[in-house]
Order: structure tokens, then sequence, then C-alpha cells
């Protein structure tokens, strides 16, 4: 987990870098996609970590619950595994993930503004 957050920071600062290299921080396009970048992350974030976290309960690992961390319990049954599985969650995670990459990428090679 901690490892991912590094490459997310690590994505940033070469971002940020190329930007001043490159001249573009009078350029509109360069703020839209830091702006799509964290209103990503912040969806993913604030969707994806209730429904993570319930899975991690789930298969016995250590998990947060209103921002306490929790000590593992005892697995759950597969029918109740079977049902946060089957949530469409994940794939609204991927949705949200893809598009905000395609805009940026799009926002990165046409420079629109």
């Amino acid at each position: 987990m901690k490892l991912s957050y590094v490459f997310v920071l690590s994505v940033l600062a070469t971002g940020i870098t190329l930007g001043f290299l490159g001249g573009f921080w009078g350029r509109f396009w360069i703020w839209t996609a830091i702006i799509v970048a964290f209103v990503m992350m912040g969806l993913m974030y604030r969707l994806g970590t209730h429904d993570f976290n319930l899975l991690r309960r789930a298969v016995g690992l250590a998990y947060s619950e209103n921002r306490k961390k929790h000590q593992p319990l005892a697995v759950v049954d597969a029918e109740a595994l079977d049902k946060l599985l089957d949530s469409p969650r994940s794939t609204q995670l991927s949705v949200i993930g893809v598009a905000g990459l395609l805009i940026i990428a799009w926002l990165m090679f046409f420079k629109p503004f």
C-alpha cells in the first residue's frame, strides 16, 4: 500500500518537473490535467476505501474502520464473501481510473488550450 503512494508521488513529481522544463505552467491544459488527477484520486479513494476494507475484514486481514486500525477477524463464510466480490464497485473504480487517465493523456498529447 505504501509503495503505491511512492509511485503516485513520483508521477506527480515527474509531471511537475516536466511542466517546468517545458514551460507549460502558463497553459490551461496542465492545470486541467492536475485537477483531473486529484479529482480522480479523490473519487477512487472515497468510493473504494469502504468496500476494500470490508473485503480485507472478510478474508481475515487487518482493516480500518472510522479511521481506526483493527486486528484481523475470523474469515467469513463463502456466501458473504461472494456477495462482497459481486459488488460493482471495482468496475466503477476501473471506469473512473481509465477515464481520468484517458483525459489526462488527451490533454498532454493535444494541449488543446
